[in-house]
Formats: structure tokens, sequence, C-alpha cells
């Protein structure tokens, strides 16, 4: 082998080394980055006053990546169990779908009184806050003998668990009107969002209309 091949090899191979050098140097920046982002949030998580605190620790851009702290923070009703989350992230607008479970005892008393749908209507308030991207929730409520589980079913098919079901929709129009205001700019800032939640009890919150689900063989 000539010399000047030897030189090279001797100048790639010092090129490769250093280009591996720079990407480790990457990988454990961007390694020491996570950690480090990491440590502070469970340093805030753990230092956090109060609820409030606590979610507006939740706050996000987009909906396709849901804290997964938020819905545990939240108070579902008491006749209510939560069993399957479904985001829709595809198109615009982008959304949130909570199904939960019930007896028919619990069902029917939903879906024939508005009035009952209070907690609902202020937890969708909330993430349509928090989240910035989230034009609408959407609660998927069915009913059956015993508590709604996948291990019941062959599939996964949600619409197909339990006996009967409706939707009750609240979108950001809806929540736009309802605080007399944009619903994104209620946790623009913690300050404001903080204000937003002392004031939540005293809205007139509009009823969203039940929708039956369509019955499936």
């Amino acid at each position: 082998m000539s010399k000047k091949k030897k030189r090279l090899l001797v100048v790639l191979a010092c090129v490769l080394v250093a280009a591996l050098c720079l990407m480790a140097g990457i990988f454990g920046m961007r390694l020491w980055n996570n950690q480090v982002e990491n440590s502070v949030n469970r340093f805030r998580i753990a230092n956090a006053d109060n609820i409030v605190d606590l979610l507006y620790l939740q706050k996000h851009p987009y909906i396709g990546r849901l804290p997964s702290d938020l819905l545990q923070l939240l108070t579902d009703p008491r006749e209510l169990y939560y069993f399957a989350t479904q985001l829709h992230t595809r198109e615009a607008p982008y959304g949130l779908e909570l199904w939960y479970g019930t007896d028919e005892a619990g069902y029917q008393a939903l879906f024939a009184g508005p009035g009952r749908q209070g907690l609902l209507q202020k937890n969708a308030l909330i993430i349509m806050a928090l989240i910035d991207n989230c034009d609408f929730v959407q609660y998927s409520i069915k009913w059956d003998d015993k508590r709604i589980d996948y291990s019941d079913y062959d599939h996964s098919d949600l619409e197909r668990m339990g006996r009967d079901g409706f939707t009750l929709t609240y979108n950001r129009a809806w929540a736009d009107a309802a605080i007399g205001g944009d619903i994104k700019a209620a946790a623009e800032t913690e300050e404001g969002f903080r204000a937003f939640l002392g004031s939540i009890d005293q809205l007139e919150l509009p009823a969203a209309r039940p929708e039956a689900m369509e019955q499936l063989p």
C-alpha cells in the first residue's frame, strides 16, 4: 500500500473517531439535559403547595402528549368510573375523549339530568385551558351490570363495551362562551389560572345535549 493511501486511511480514521466522539457528546448532553429536566419537574411537584400548583405543572402545548398526571388530579363524578382514553390528533379539531362506565341508575340519572354535568363541565374547562391545542373534551359514558374492563371483551372496540351509551361534548366555542372570554387565555400565567379556578364555581355552565351512541351488534 502506498504512503499516500496510508495517509488517506489515517485521515479517514481520525475523521470517523471525531464524528463518533461528537455524537457521543451530543447524546450525553441530551441525556444529561433530560435528567436535569426530570429532576426539576420532580422537585417542583414535590414542593407544590396545593392542587392549583400541581395542575399548572400539567400545562402543555399538545393534546397528543397529554401529561400523565393531569386526569388523576381531576375529580370525577362519584357515579362514574374511568376506563379508557382516546386522543383525537389526526386532524383538527384536536381533542380528548374520555370513556366512563356506570350502572344503569347512574346512566339514566346523568342522561336525563343536565344539572348533573357540573364536574364534567369544570374538568373540560380545566383541560382545554391547560392544553393549548385541545379544542374539545368528549365524555363517552357506557353502562353495564358489572364493571367494564378490557379483559371482559374479545377486542378493544370501545363502542362495543358495555350495553347502552351516550356522549357529552364540550368544545372551545362552548368554553369561551361559558367563561365570557378566551379559554386559552385562562392559563397563560399561573396567577391567571389561579383566578380562573377561583371563579369556576360561580360560572353558569350551559349543559351539553346527550348524544345517544349507535347500537352495535
